[in-house]
């Protein structure tokens, strides 16, 4: 009564008076109309409900069974926000009388008074404590329920024994009300505080699966054995009950790993030794392949497969910066079929030797851990494609942006003797391809068919990796981007393709196309790709002096150069693809053959496609090889 006098909240109930008279003591109280929410407890569990919802599949009920099943957990849900709203009020008449020194210590269903209206009033002060007042409690008296103390009240530990408690109690009235069972139980008094104090009740969703990820966490929380586990105040755990209450995010986290094998290892300490042990030991076993195994994870692998299954070709490797040049040392890394060669991570070209007369190459970015594969088609040396143009050996100068910080800079690159593709691959070459081999064809195609009308078209939609597949198909690779700036500035270091200072009309956008650009994306970007686009044959007009159609003013054309976007902790964190920005939407007042851009490496855009190169003989010549 001392304590509960202390107390003015809606949620408690008020002691107005109390006293003694001819030796008898009493203590005048409001009386609260309806009953205990012990009472409804136990009388949901007569009527049969149950907190786990509907059983079995709907699909194996009949219509009846169905709808009982949906009946059933519609009533399931309502009592769970029934029960959150309850509980939020208990805990904020809680978190009012901690504020004001008292501690209930014995809080429990049958203390919970719920009106006619629902509206949930606190009551029973009976072993409360002041927490001022060391007097009321008496050394070695263990206060409160069995069934709902927390584990420091069923210890006895005075001194440990703070409002927390009650957060541990509440959280005890939650789960049981969630589950209409009782979380910590037994045969004896002696095993339910053994319960409290050493074992964990039964998980909350195993019980009742319609109980929330998040409400799960929070009454996992309000059940710490320890108390500075707990919520800090009951006005925190109201707060998070209504968060569950009205579908907003909690700030509980849940139990992190380290706790929950910490409190495996004090559960299961005889199991865990041995198990130790035995690990131990095979620890000692595997160090040496555990140590190869960390070393593998540092490197990149390629597995590299001839589509002919007929021959065999030496493979070599070696590393080129991102200009195209060849650096460090040749590597023989084996022969065809090439299963798992490992290299530290970085961009290689990779050249395949059949005999004196056939050859492939193609460059492939290896990442850190990963592993490529690549199918490759070896062509004889005198090999010729009629729709390839010849780029001279030497030393040449160009012009291209940086690729970091996307600055004009003047370069020179030696190269060996190749070819280039005089158009652009079209839509008609790449289905030749698909249907040879089955490869999934661009994104941009419609699932509804191929149209005969694309055929002249630049193909475009396709991947770094989609447009490396389809070279290495017909016996190519694709151009470095130095060669790429190369092939487009030759011979005088131009950066436009055409013949005369006048710019040709049909290279300029119109403001109509480039209106309709920015208001279109998804599929309406591909669709005015087909409007846009011109045939890889034609434009005569915007031809290099090599003879090279639509190196400016088509679409834009993906390179073999990769590099790592950034880094984190030194392990690239996006890998993109250097490519030539020069589409259909390029100014050439305001853009020229020097731009580039980075790519997405495993993506498709509308406005990419591509063309490819062949070196005339291996750029790596086998001999001074690791």
């Amino acid at each position: 009564a001392k304590a509960a006098a202390r107390l003015a909240h809606p949620g408690i109930v008020p002691v107005h008076r109390y006293g003694e008279q001819d030796g008898t003591h009493y203590i005048v109280m409001e009386f609260v109309e309806g009953e205990t929410l012990a009472d409804r407890l136990e009388r949901l569990r007569r009527s049969g409900a149950q907190p786990g919802g509907p059983k079995g599949s709907s699909k194996e009920k009949s219509g009846a069974g169905r709808q009982k099943d949906d009946s059933r957990d519609l009533a399931n849900k309502r009592h769970i926000q029934d029960v959150l709203r309850i509980l939020s009020s208990v805990a904020d008449a809680l978190d009012y009388a901690h504020q004001n020194k008292v501690i209930h210590r014995d809080v429990k269903p049958s203390n919970i008074l719920l009106t006619k209206q629902g509206e949930p009033r606190l009551t029973d002060f009976g072993v409360a404590k002041i927490s001022t007042d060391q007097s009321i409690t008496v050394t070695g008296e263990m206060a409160g329920t069995y069934y709902y103390m927390s584990p420091e009240q069923a210890k006895a530990q005075h001194a440990n024994v703070d409002h927390r408690t009650d957060i541990f109690s509440l959280g005890v009235v939650l789960h049981e009300c969630l589950t209409l069972r009782r979380p910590f139980t037994g045969e004896s008094s002696q095993q339910v505080l053994q319960a409290l104090t050493s074992t964990d009740p039964m998980p909350l969703r195993q019980l009742n699966p319609a109980v929330s990820r998040d409400l799960a966490t929070v009454c996992h929380k309000a059940l710490e054995k320890k108390p500075a586990d707990r919520f800090p105040t009951a006005g925190h755990f109201a707060a998070e009950l209504r968060c569950c209450l009205n579908g907003e995010p909690i700030l509980t986290s849940p139990p992190s790993l380290w706790r929950r094998a910490t409190k495996f290892v004090r559960k299961h300490r005889v199991g865990v030794v041995v198990a130790l042990f035995a690990l131990l030991s095979l620890l000692v076993v595997g160090l040496g392949y555990a140590t190869w195994t960390a070393h593998q994870k540092t490197l990149g692998g390629i597995t590299i497969r001839l589509g002919e299954t007929s021959s065999s070709a030496a493979v070599f490797a070696r590393s080129i910066d991102e200009a195209g040049r060849m650096v460090g040392e040749t590597r023989r890394l084996g022969s065809t079929p090439l299963i798992g060669a490992s290299l530290p991570p970085g961009l290689y070209r990779f050249s395949l030797i059949a005999d004196s007369n056939s050859f492939a190459e193609f460059d492939d970015y290896l990442r850190r851990g990963e592993s490529t594969e690549r199918t490759v088609w070896i062509h004889r040396l005198d090999w010729a494609d009629t729709g390839m143009i010849r780029l001279p050996a030497g030393e040449h100068a160009f012009v291209i942006e940086r690729l970091r910080s996307g600055e004009p800079s003047s370069e020179r690159i030696g190269l060996e003797g190749m070819f280039v593709d005089q158009f652009e691959v079209s839509n008609r070459d790449f289905k030749q391809f698909v249907d040879a081999t089955g490869h999934p064809p661009p994104y941009v195609w419609p699932k509804s068919g191929y149209d005969p009308s694309w055929d002249e078209l630049p193909v475009v939609g396709v991947s770094h990796g989609d447009a490396l597949a389809y070279a290495l198909w017909r016996g190519k690779r694709l151009p470095t981007i130095s060669e790429w700036m190369v092939a487009a500035q030759l011979p005088d270091g131009r950066l436009y393709p055409w013949g005369s200072d006048a710019i040709p009309e049909s290279i300029v956008p119109s403001p109509v196309v480039l209106r309709e650009q920015q208001e279109t994306s998804g599929r309406g970007a591909v669709e005015v790709f087909f409007r846009r686009a011109r045939k890889v044959r034609e434009g005569d007009d915007t031809r290099s002096p090599l003879g090279l159609y639509h190196m400016f003013g088509n679409v834009g054309e993906l390179s073999g150069t990769i590099h790592p976007y950034s880094l984190v902790g030194g392990v690239p964190s996006a890998m993109v693809v250097v490519f030539a920005r020069t589409d259909w939407l390029s100014d050439p007042a305001y853009s020229d053959l020097s731009d580039t851009g980075n790519h997405p490496l495993g993506s498709g855009s509308p406005r990419i496609g591509f063309r490819c190169v062949r070196s005339a003989h291996p750029t790596i010549v086998p001999g001074n090889t690791e």
